[in-house]
């Protein structure tokens, strides 16, 4: 893997601007009915550290749902307008992150994104949002964390009957395009992610989330934590597999195997018979 080149002060200062330009106030959205897609990202975050977690999954946590933002137009992002506010296409699209991912977000992206829906396009922001991340320099377990959180929401559907009764119903809509709920076999192979258990907890964390008017700290407040995981100068679409690339490797929706896998369990030795 080439050696990547380190972020600058004003590199992360650069994709800080560009976040707090996805959520201004003006134009951040809903999640659901009284709360604000910002709103949902800081208590996801705060959970996280609550916890006692490390900076990147915070980070995960704060910018879990960024893919949303970046399934959009790109003229939708601010309210400046320019010369990008005529333009249709999505910011996934603009950046050449479709092209790169379409065939694993399961709709065939092929060169610009066009064949694939908003809908879709935000149902399967957990792949553009890690494409995005690692574009921007962040450290490869963010990303991971963040195309996780909904291969949790499939691996929980499938194992625990309790779950299903979390889901939104927008979320149970978005389900269909993400895979469905993982069968015995795909369950298995989300196990074996390095990540599973953090993968797991922040979708925990995610649905938890969502406490209308919940007194949180700010996006200041987390700065320093997300510019400590801005690790690397950005990179475009093509470039980032070349750096990390996707925590899994995909068939369509269907995860095939994960790019980093647990260790395997040592074997016990069999108990020696003793001298007699």
């Amino acid at each position: 893997m080439p050696e990547r080149q380190l972020a600058s002060d004003d590199d992360r200062e650069r994709v800080w601007a560009e976040i707090m330009q996805f959520f201004d106030p003006h134009v951040d959205g809903l999640y659901g009915q009284g709360l604000s897609q910002t709103s949902h990202g800081l208590q996801t975050a705060w959970h996280a550290e609550k916890g006692g977690f490390d900076a990147p999954t915070i980070v995960a946590g704060l910018l879990h749902d960024i893919g949303w933002k970046l399934a959009r137009p790109r003229s939708e992002s601010t309210d400046h307008g320019g010369s990008n506010a005529a333009s249709t296409d999505s910011i996934a699209a603009d950046e050449g992150i479709l092209a790169f991912c379409g065939d694993q977000m399961g709709g065939g992206g092929g060169g610009g994104g066009g064949s694939v829906s908003v809908e879709q396009q935000k149902a399967q922001h957990d792949v553009i949002g890690s494409t995005w991340l690692q574009m921007r320099g962040f450290e490869y377990k963010v990303a991971h964390l963040v195309e996780g959180h909904v291969l949790a929401k499939r691996y929980l559907t499938g194992t625990d009957k309790t779950y299903n009764d979390l889901l939104e119903a927008d979320s149970v809509r978005t389900l269909k395009f993400q895979g469905g709920p993982m069968n015995e076999d795909e369950a298995r192979i989300f196990e074996r992610d390095v990540l599973f258990d953090e993968c797991v907890q922040m979708r925990r964390w995610d649905e938890g989330a969502k406490i209308v008017d919940l007194e949180t700290p700010d996006w200041d407040y987390f700065k320093p934590t997300v510019m400590q995981c801005i690790k690397y100068a950005p990179c475009t679409a093509e470039e980032f597999g070349e750096h990390g690339g996707l925590a899994f490797v995909r068939d369509g929706n269907r995860i095939v195997r994960p790019a980093q896998e647990r260790a395997a369990a040592p074997v016990a030795s069999p108990p020696q018979a003793a001298n007699l």
